[in-house]
C-alpha cells in the first residue's frame, strides 16, 4: 500500500525508571538509521519519546495523562510498547488532570475507566492507543516484552498481576487480529531488541512508502533533493518578509533587468530552509511557474551534465533529445534554448552555497529567474537571511517540543533565550538535538539527582560559536563511545575529498591496526547523524554537513598542519584506494584518489594513475577547468584555508631550487604544489594567490620551459598537467605582468 502522508510519527510506551537503557539505545543507535532511509524516501520519521517529555508545571497541573494520551492520538496508527517486570505508575483522580464529569472529553471513557480499575499510565496509553481502535489490520503497533529474571521488583502483587493481565491481553490481540510477528515476547538483550525493533520500523517503512525498484538515476535524484527539502522545511520558522522579497522578485520578473537573486548568510542560517520554503509555497501560489531545484547538501559531486539532464527532464526534453545534445558538445546552448522556447516562468533555484563549479547558468533567457546561495556578500540583487527573533526562536522551540514531546521547564527556556547564539538556528536546532538524543529529566549521580538537561544546557551554551559547540558535541560522543574510534572516524571523515562509507571507514581502521567492528562504525556514525550527510554516491558516502562542523574537527584532532596527523590519514587513504580494483568505475575514487596521492606526496603513484587515467578517460574538452584531470569535473570543496599558505611557502622553496637547475625533477616538485590550485573557492586569498603565482610564471620564464617540455615530452602526464596548469594561472596574471619581456 501506498501512503501519501510523509509523516512516520510514532509513540513510544514503556514504564520509564526501568526502561533508559531501552529507550537510549532506541534513541542513539536504531533510530538515527531510520530517520536516514525515510529522508531519501522523503518522509519525515518523529519517534515520540515522553521521557523528559512533561515538566514540572504541567505536573504540578495535572496535565500527565492528557499530554501523554494527546500524542498518542497524533501518532496514531505508529505505536511501540516495550513492557519489562514493572506495571509502572498508577495515577488517582486528582492526579489525572482531567474533568471526568465533562461526557464531551475526549478522554472521558478510557481515563474513567483507568481510574475506577485502577490502571497505569503505560496501560492506558497501550489500551487508548491500539487495543481501542475498530479497525485493528490498520494498526501499525508493536509490542516488545523483556525476558522475565528472578530479581526483585519494588511493585505491590496487584500491580504485579495487573502487569501479568495487559501482557495476556497483548498476546490475545496478536493472534486474533492476526499480528502474531507485532509481537517479541521475551527479549534477552538490547542488542536483540534493537534489530527487532529496526525490522519493524523497515516494514512499515517499506509497506507504506514502497522504494521503487527501477526508478531512473533522474528520478533518484529529484526525490533526494525532494527529501532535503522536505526536511529543511520540517523543522523551519519562515522569515515571512524574506518569503516576500523573493514572491516579489518572481512576481515582477518582466519589470527586473537583473533576473538574479543571491542569497546570503553565515553557515546555519537558514538559506537552504528559506529556499525549501519558498519553493513549497510558490509551486501552489504560481502553478504557471516551473521550478527547479538542486541542493548541494544533498549531491554535492553532481557533474555539468547531469545537472542539465535533470533541467531538461523537468521541461519534458527527451533523454535521447538531450544525449545527443550533450555528444555534439552543445548541451549548455542547447538548455539554454529549450529555456526561452519554455514561454513560461521558469526559476532555477541552485542552493551552490558559492560553489562556482557549475558556469553554465549566465546568458538565460529573460523567463528565467535564478536563486543561488552563498556565505558571504556579493555583488547584485541580494538578500541576507536574518539572525532568528525572539518569536521565530520561542516558535522553533515549540515546534521543537510539540514534535518530539519535549518539554522544557521555564528555568531551561530562560537559559536558552539570554544566549545570543541560539539566534542562530543551527546552533538552537544543534542544542535541541543534543537533548533529545542525550537528555534525561533526572539522572542519578553520586551527588544525589541532578537535572541533567540543564547540565548539558550551561555546558553547550557556554560555547562562543557554532565550532566551539560543535567541539563539546564531539566531546560528550568521545565520553559515550571512546576517544580512538571518534577521532579516527571523524579525522577520516575530514579529510577525505568527498566522503566514506561505512564499509570503506572499516577498512581503513582494520588496515591502521584498530580493533574494531562494523558495528561500532555505524555507532559513531548513529549518534552524529544531526551532522552528516548521506551523499547516496558509489554505495552511499557520509560527509559533514556544515563548515562548522568540518572546523570542529579539524580543530580539535589537531588537522591544520601539513606535516604529522594529516600526512599519515591522507597516506592511509591514498595506500588504501590506490590498492582499490576498479577504481576507475567510481566517479567519486576518480576524483578522490589524485588528490589523496597528492596529499600524502605519492608522485609516482600519482603519474602512473594519472596515465591509466588519461588512457581510459581521454580528455575531450579543456574548458571549465576541467582539463586538470582529462574530462572530470572539477573539485572544489577543498577549502582554501586547508592548504593556501603551505602552496605559498613551498613554491618559494621551489623556486629557489629553479633558479639553481631547470630540468623536470624541480617541475615535478612544482607541479605537485599547483596541481590543486584552480580548486580554491573564490573567497579570501584565492585571487591574490593566483596572481602572485602568475607573476612568478613569468619572471622565471616557466610558461616558455613548459612549452619547450611540452614539445619534448608531449605524453608524459605530468607534463601536461603542469603546462595546463601553467595556462590556467596565467589567465589569472595582472596586465602589466602580461607585457613582460620572457625569460629563459
Amino acid at each position: 500500500m501506498h501512503d501519501d502522508n510523509r509523516e512516520f510519527r510514532i509513540f513510544i510506551s514503556s514504564t520509564f525508571r526501568d526502561m533508559h537503557d531501552e529507550r537510549d539505545m532506541l534513541n542513539q543507535k536504531v533510530f538515527p538509521e531510520i530517520r536516514k532511509i525515510c529522508w531519501e524516501r522523503g518522509v519525515n520519521f518523529s519517534p515520540v519519546d515522553l521521557r523528559w517529555g512533561i515538566n514540572s508545571e504541567e505536573t504540578e497541573r495535572g496535565e500527565i495523562l492528557r499530554i501523554c494520551l494527546d500524542e498518542v492520538e497524533n501518532s496514531q496508527p505508529f505505536f511501540i510498547g516495550i513492557l519489562g517486570q514493572r506495571y509502572g505508575w498508577i495515577p488517582d483522580q486528582g492526579q489525572s488532570g482531567l474533568n471526568i464529569d465533562e461526557q464531551s472529553n475526549l478522554y472521558y471513557g478510557i481515563v474513567s475507566e483507568a481510574l475506577l480499575e485502577e490502571r497505569s499510565v503505560t496501560e492506558m496509553e497501550i489500551r487508548y492507543g491500539m487495543l481501542k481502535v475498530k479497525n485493528r489490520k490498520a494498526i501499525d503497533a508493536f509490542f516488545y516484552f523483556k525476558e522475565e529474571d528472578l530479581s526483585p521488583i519494588d511493585e505491590p502483587v496487584a500491580s504485579q498481576a495487573k502487569l501479568a493481565q495487559l501482557k495476556d491481553h497483548i498476546r490475545s490481540w496478536a493472534i486474533t487480529t492476526d499480528n502474531v510477528t507485532h509481537l517479541l515476547d521475551g527479549y534477552c538483550s538490547l542488542e536483540l531488541l534493537g534489530r527487532r525493533v529496526r525490522a519493524d520500523l523497515l516494514k512499515i517503512i517499506e509497506n507504506r512508502w514502497p522504494e521503487n525498484q527501477t526508478p531512473s538515476a533522474i528520478e533518484r535524484e529529484r526525490s533526494k533533493h525532494l527529501g532535503f527539502a522536505q526536511s529543511r522545511r520540517q523543522d523551519y520558522i519562515a522569515d515571512e518578509s524574506s518569503i516576500a522579497w523573493i514572491d516579489s522578485h518572481l512576481d515582477h520578473l518582466a519589470y527586473h533587468s537583473d533576473r538574479s537573486l543571491v542569497i546570503w548568510g553565515p553557515s546555519g542560517i537558514g538559506k537552504s530552509a528559506l529556499l525549501a520554503e519558498w519553493v513549497d509555497r510558490t509551486r501552489k501560489r504560481r502553478t504557471d511557474v516551473l521550478i527547479f531545484e538542486h541542493y548541494l547538501q544533498a549531491n554535492s559531486h553532481i557533474s555539468t551534465p547531469e545537472l542539465l539532464g535533470r533541467l531538461l527532464d523537468s521541461m519534458n526534453v527527451s533523454k535521447n533529445e538531450a544525449e545527443s545534445a550533450q555528444q555534439l558538445g552543445n548541451l549548455e546552448n542547447y538548455m539554454r534554448e529549450r529555456l526561452q522556447a519554455y514561454n513560461k516562468p521558469v526559476v532555477l533555484v541552485l542552493d551552490f552555497n558559492g560553489n562556482n563549479s557549475y558556469g553554465c547558468f549566465t546568458n538565460l533567457p529573460e523567463n528565467v529567474l535564478v536563486i543561488t546561495t552563498k556565505t558571504y556578500v556579493t555583488d547584485g540583487v541580494t538578500l541576507e537571511v536574518p539572525l532568528l527573533d525572539d518569536n521565530r526562536r520561542k516558535q522553533l522551540i515549540d515546534k521543537f517540543s510539540k514534535r518530539y514531546r519535549k518539554q522544557l521547564d521555564a528555568q531551561q527556556i530562560a537559559l536558552i533565550n539570554a544566549a545570543p547564539q541560539t539566534r542562530n538556528p543551527l546552533f538552537l536546532k544543534t542544542l535541541l538535538d543534543e537533548i533529545r538524543l542525550f537528555g534525561r529529566l533526572e539522572a542519578r549521580t553520586p551527588q544525589g539527582v541532578s537535572n541533567e538537561i540543564t547540565a548539558l544546557l550551561e555546558n553547550y551554551l557556554n560555547s562562543d560559536s557554532l565550532v566551539d559547540l560543535f567541539e563539546r558535541v564531539i566531546a560528550y560522543r568521545e565520553n559515550s563511545l571512546g576517544l580512538g574510534l571518534v577521532e579516527q572516524v571523524l579525522s577520516l571523515i575530514r579529510v577525505s575529498l568527498m566522503g566514506l562509507t561505512e564499509d570503506e571507514l572499516y577498512g581503513l581502521l582494520i588496515q591502521q591496526g584498530l580493533g574494531c567492528t562494523p558495528r561500532d562504525i555505524i555507532e559513531v556514525l548513529r549518534l552524529f547523524d544531526p551532522q552528516l550527510s548521506y551523499s547516496g554516491v558509489d554505495g552511499g558516502a557520509y560527509h559533514f554537513i556544515h563548515d562548522a562542523m568540518d572546523a570542529a574537527v579539524w580543530n580539535r584532532y589537531k588537522l591544520a598542519a601539513v606535516t604529522g596527523r594529516r600526512l599519515e590519514l591522507h597516506a592511509l587513504l591514498a595506500d588504501y584506494f590506490y590498492n582499490v580494483p576498479d577504481k576507475l568505475l567510481s566517479a567519486r575514487l576518480r576524483e578522490s584518489v589524485p588528490y589523496y596521492l597528492v596529499e600524502s606526496k605519492q608522485w609516482q603513484n600519482l603519474d602512473d594513475y594519472s596515465a591509466v587515467h588519461h588512457a581510459a578517460y581521454p580528455p575531450t574538452c579543456y574548458t571549465d577547468g576541467d582539463y586538470l584531470i582529462g574530462n572530470l569535473r572539477r573539485i572544489t570543496n577543498i577549502s582554501h584555508s586547508k592548504f593556501l599558505s603551505s602552496v605559498r611557502d613551498s613554491i618559494t622553496v621551489i623556486m629557489a631550487e629553479w633558479d639553481q637547475e631547470n630540468n623536470i625533477k624541480t617541475l615535478f616538485e612544482l607541479n605537485k604544489q599547483l596541481y590543486f590550485t584552480n580548486k580554491l573557492k573564490p573567497i579570501d586569498g584565492r585571487d591574490e594567490l593566483f596572481e602572485s603565482l602568475a607573476v612568478i610564471i613569468k619572471e622565471k620564464g616557466l610558461d616558455s620551459y613548459a612549452r619547450y617540455i611540452q614539445g619534448v615530452l608531449p605524453e608524459t602526464s605530468t607534463v601536461f598537467y603542469f603546462v595546463t596548469t601553467i595556462e590556467r594561472l596565467l589567465s589569472c596574471a595582472p596586465e602589466e605582468c602580461h607585457n613582460r619581456p620572457l625569460s629563459m
